[in-house]
């Protein structure tokens, strides 16, 4: 009783009360946000069944909830009683001098928000910074705000600020040995010069392969303002690095993919080891003298000093580099070979850019570099197996910037940047349609969001040659532009009649599909002989001419792999309503069968050759070892070519797979991409049904797949060699068809460049198609170097716009 009388009892006001707090809703969630949701001040919604919350999910972050475990701590702490004083609220961290003067350098040092090692003493800009009551290596704070979205650096950071954050130590490291995650040279990169020198080497690597598909910097330009930043301490270091890069050619990283290349069995010389994504432009001017002539200007670009884009230029060059120290960070991985250094340099990219509101605030610096981070990062498919949130902030951009209006263009003075905008422009464009139909969603850019119809900043001279002109003027030289915008309409209208609800529910209509076969015959008569893989060629076969080549044949070849599984998916929605309604038999509806069957004919022809080729193409690249220095240039041409053949029990499977397996070194999902396709391969073998609405047309037209019996604890991989080997001594009979009595078959898979034949069906002689029972004696790749070292940075970057990603 006597603590009942020690309860308060309620007054009349608050049971007054007791009824309207009944009705409130109930109480709100609090601290449940993830860390990139409280940053952003957005709503946190978690997917079902998911680890990550969708905002997460979107943008690819880490779905972290460091401020929930920091708030918990504290309250932890609070309710113990035990209130210790500031300075030894960190663990194990002890802080000099008085509690004021300990919490003010706490202050300083969360706003610097880098990771847990301290940055090399030898750093001028550091030197005034780091107090002695900054962590050590070996300690950490109990919680640090995240540095994914707060990078502790301004929009004129110095060089050496940017490479401290860059290269810190991974968060989750062992705080004993920080630098053991990245390899055993990793330890090197805590000396200020080491990191310049390791940072430059990157970025030549990146002008050496990856500029030459995304031209947008001046290599002039990028790499002075660099090395003005330059700290005078690393002076006498930076002087015996390039002494040792004296021997690699001019302007060359020296560790660009040499190491590479040497092991490669086939033709491969060390000159053209440097040469990722080249051009096509064989006997072209160095482009060190076209940009000493084009880019003039004796003050830089204020783009070439973002750190944002600093950064993705580097995590770009760390994606193909032979570094000594990536080669040791590759090795300590395994089996998988992937870099853990360049994983986390294209983190820290993203996250910079993500800091500076890069994909939010539209300027022509944050076009560029928006479109530059699409493709670094990792495709991996994931939820609607698409994210392109990248392409569709660059995108954005040019739209708020009116970028897609003719007259806004040519109302830009500086030459130079209406250059870049009008490159930036079209990239965009193309890309956005390649990878709509690649990844079956809607276009953003229509046809009518834009009136834009040159390519180059100038109109061109009618005499003007390729000797003459920089890269972006050579593309329309060669009408690569024009080629590529008639395909890229032709995507768009792919996607738009395809990827709709109806089409999905109802099936395809014939008039659809009637329309997108005649326009990608059409395209292939008026372009596929200037830009595709020649019939008849020189016999000297350069490397960044087969690269241009093959990346815009099998661009128009997958879109009938495409076309092929949309039909097989979706149906023919004339032939479905005929089922569905037991219509009767008549004149009328006998025509409108013959019709359906007669495009379907036509498009599992179109498509069973289009991977065929494709396989070819990636067996050539990939035995000479090009796709190992190659951004995505054929990444998903191989991964929806390989689909369809490993459906078909095709052991012409063998290219794509191997052409993955290259790709991994570069792009970690590539590996497991090429084990999908070897387990569907198997699944083929065993007799599991592979088609749907094209099964009927594929049992009448086609032969089916060789089935036998197959052990179900025999790997995928082992099938494919034991089927290869096979194949090698039975070539394969080739797949009939119906519809053009005049070919004996599809051709085989070309052995080399010189057997890539364009093919027509109704345009091709009898006499150029090779008898698939006749073997083709494999030709040797002979490379001139001296075009490709003149050539390196003119490659088409258009010619399949993989920046799905990346992207594409």
């Amino acid at each position: 009783m006597s603590d009942r009388a020690e309860v308060p009892l309620q007054d009349a006001t608050m049971q007054d009360q007791v009824p309207d707090l009944s009705k409130l809703p109930p109480a709100r969630k609090q601290n449940i946000a993830c860390d990139a949701c409280r940053q952003r001040k957005v709503k946190c919604h978690q997917v079902p069944g998911q680890v990550k919350f969708q905002h997460c999910l979107a943008k690819n972050y880490p779905c972290t909830h460091h401020a929930q475990q920091a708030t918990s701590e504290r309250k932890r702490m609070t309710s113990t009683g035990n209130k210790r004083p500031r300075a030894s609220t960190s663990n194990g961290r002890q802080a000099s001098g008085s509690g004021g003067e300990g919490s003010s350098k706490d202050s300083q040092n969360i706003e610097l928000k880098f990771p847990t090692t301290q940055p090399s003493q030898s750093n001028p800009t550091y030197a005034a910074q780091v107090t002695e009551g900054s962590p050590q290596p070996q300690s950490a704070l109990r919680y640090e705000p995240p540095r994914t979205f707060s990078p502790p650096l301004r929009r004129d950071s110095p060089f050496g600020e940017i490479l401290a954050y860059l290269f810190a130590t991974p968060e989750d490291a062992n705080p004993q040995y920080p630098w053991r995650t990245w390899g055993e040279l990793a330890h090197n990169l805590e000396e200020e010069s080491y990191r310049f020198e390791f940072a430059l080497d990157l970025v030549e690597v990146f002008f050496q392969i990856v500029h030459a598909r995304l031209p947008f910097l001046n290599p002039t330009q990028f790499r002075e303002r660099l090395q003005s930043q330059m700290p005078a301490s690393s002076t006498t270091q930076n002087t015996a690095f390039a002494a040792s890069q004296s021997t690699a050619p001019q302007g060359r990283s020296q560790f660009g993919a040499s190491s590479y290349a040497s092991t490669s069995t086939a033709p491969f010389p060390s000159t053209s080891a440097y040469h990722g994504a080249s051009g096509q432009y064989a006997g072209a001017t160095p482009a060190a003298a076209f940009h000493a002539a084009a880019y003039s200007k004796p003050k830089a670009h204020p783009l070439e000093s973002h750190p944002a884009l600093i950064a993705v230029v580097i995590a770009w060059g760390a994606k193909f580099s032979e570094h000594p120290l990536l080669v040791a960070d590759r090795n300590a991985s395994g089996h998988t070979k992937q870099s853990g250094l360049a994983r986390t340099l294209i983190d820290r990219a993203r996250e910079i850019s993500e800091g500076f509101k890069v994909h939010r605030i539209p300027k022509v610096e944050h076009v560029v570099i928006t479109l530059m981070t699409e493709s670094l990062q990792s495709q991996k498919l994931e939820g609607d197996g698409w994210r392109g949130f990248w392409l569709a902030s660059a995108i954005r951009h040019l739209f708020s910037l009116k970028i897609n209006h003719k007259s806004v263009l040519l109302s830009i003075p500086d030459r130079e940047e209406r250059g870049m905008l009008v490159f930036a422009w079209w990239f965009a464009c193309l890309c956005d349609s390649y990878a709509s139909t690649y990844h079956r969603r809607m276009p953003i850019i229509k046809d009518d969001d834009y009136d834009v119809d040159f390519y180059t900043a100038e109109p061109l001279a009618e005499d003007a040659n390729r000797a003459n002109q920089g890269p972006r003027e050579h593309l329309e030289i060669l009408g690569y532009y024009s080629a590529a915008h008639a395909l890229a309409r032709v995507a768009r209208k792919m996607s738009e009649h395809l990827w709709t609800p109806a089409a999905e529910a109802q099936g395809i209509s014939i008039d659809v599909l009637a329309d997108i076969i005649g326009q990608l015959q059409t395209w292939r008569t008026s372009y596929l002989s200037s830009v595709g893989v020649p019939t008849n060629f020189a016999p000297e076969w350069d490397f960044v001419s087969a690269v241009s080549a093959c990346a815009s044949d099998s661009t128009f070849h997958v879109m009938w792999v495409i076309l092929f599984n949309a039909v097989d998916d979706f149906g023919v929605r004339e032939l479905i309503m005929h089922h569905r309604m037991g219509s009767p038999q008549d004149q009328a509806s006998y025509q409108m069968q013959m019709r359906a069957e007669e495009v379907m004919r036509t498009i599992l022809d179109e498509g069973l050759h289009g991977a065929l080729r494709i396989a070819g193409l990636a067996g050539v690249l990939t035995k000479n070892g090009y796709l190992r220095l190659d951004p995505a240039i054929m990444h998903i041409s191989c991964i929806n070519a390989g689909s369809l053949l490993a459906r078909f029990g095709r052991v012409e499977l063998e290219n794509c797979v191997a052409g993955l397996d290259q790709y991994a070194y570069s792009y970690c999902e590539a590996g497991e991409q090429a084990r999908d396709l070897e387990r569907t391969y198997a699944c083929a073998l065993r007799g599991d049904e592979q088609f749907k609405h094209m099964a009927a047309c594929i049992t009448r037209g086609h032969q089916q797949p060789q089935t036998q019996p197959v052990d179900p604890l025999t790997s995928p991989q082992t099938l494919l060699s034991r089927n290869s080997s096979q194949a090698a001594s039975s070539p394969l009979q080739p797949i009939h068809t119906q519809m053009h009595p005049d070919m004996r078959g599809v051709s085989v898979v070309p052995q080399s460049p010189h057997d890539l034949h364009p093919h027509s069906h109704r345009q091709m002689h009898q006499q150029e198609i090779h008898s698939p029972t006749t073997p083709v004696t494999p030709h040797t790749l002979t490379m001139n170097t001296h075009s490709m070292h003149v050539a390196h940075e003119l490659q088409s970057p258009i010619d399949n716009a993989s920046m799905y990603g990346t992207p594409y």
